[in-house]
């Protein structure tokens, strides 16, 4: 079964809270997102990208009454949340590169390689990087676990706190081997890890339990997703390899029809790949059998 994201020519209705970003050009998918709603209202939508359009990353959001239901924006800022839709092209100096979803209702932010931040469906603005003279594009965004802030962070490491988000430290002014391309928080520790694209991993108020740094990888990292239950994390490589580390392995995504770009975490045992195409595929657990209590990991696309 393949799941895909929502065409841009659909429902696009999101109230918008606040956008603070300029004018530009864009156009890619650029995250997911996983807001809870009532069947059958929670099933993720069937929907296929116009063409020119590309997913780049991924991110998950919890409510009630919903469970788990992904959302995906694009580089000009639409998303595929089926609540209110997914706002209009918005008018951007750079492309949107992230996305991140709230722990406890339907909003989200999205941010640009500029620094710009737009808050959506309720999420609050805290700030963005947008006036500041930055070394490196922004390149991933995550909240905290409170949902009253979040970080930015630039390929070369940099670290932005925004609301209540504490600043730790970053890798900004360190030499790095590769560019970073992902940030996540860890909500047991208030921390946050910062992932590049060589595997490598660097941890800020939140345990380093290991990363593909050293290890020859047959394609680059391209993002990191927490495991909400152990405080483990997830590193997904652009060929559908996923890396676990203090989290169990649900499985790889072994037939994409596109790079990856992204990987999310939802709570329990389940995160979420989504593709260049923005196609997803849900890892999980499996269901228990009478016979067999722990079935074999497995990736559905």
């Amino acid at each position: 079964m393949r799941r895909s994201l929502l065409a841009l020519g659909l429902l696009f209705s999101v109230t918008l809270a606040s956008m603070v970003g300029a004018a530009g050009s864009a156009s890619a998918v650029t995250g997911i997102t996983d807001p809870p709603l009532q069947p059958p209202i929670c099933s993720p939508p069937n929907i296929s990208l116009e063409t020119g359009l590309a997913a780049v990353g991924v991110s998950v959001s919890v409510g009630n009454p919903c469970e788990v239901f992904p959302t995906v924006t694009t580089s000009q800022g639409q998303t595929s949340m089926s609540l209110d839709g997914a706002p209009p092209l918005l008018d951007l100096n750079a492309q949107i590169v992230s996305i991140a979803a709230s722990t406890n209702s339907f909003g989200y932010w999205v941010v640009g390689a500029d620094g710009g931040v737009f808050a959506f469906s309720g999420a609050g603005f805290f700030g963005s990087a947008a006036t500041l003279h930055l070394n490196a594009p922004i390149v991933g965004i995550a909240a905290t676990a409170d949902n009253r802030g979040y970080y930015l962070v630039a390929a070369d490491g940099g670290v932005f706190a925004f609301g209540d988000a504490i600043y730790q430290g970053s890798m900004g002014g360190k030499r790095l081997n590769a560019p970073i391309v992902g940030i996540a928080t860890d909500p047991l520790t208030g921390g946050y890890r910062l992932v590049a694209a060589d595997g490598g991993l660097f941890s800020f108020g939140a345990p380093y339990l290991g990363s593909m740094a050293g290890t020859e990888l047959a394609r680059p990292i391209v993002g990191i997703g927490t495991d909400l239950t152990t405080g483990g994390y997830w590193l997904a490589a652009s060929d559908g390899g996923v890396f676990a580390f203090g989290s169990p392995f649900y499985g790889s995504w072994t037939d994409p029809s596109g790079p990856i770009v992204g990987i999310a975490s939802a709570p329990g045992e389940q995160y979420f790949l989504v593709d260049r195409s923005g196609n997803l595929a849900d890892c999980s657990a499996g269901t228990p059998q009478v016979n067999n209590p722990n079935p074999p990991s497995v990736c559905l696309s």
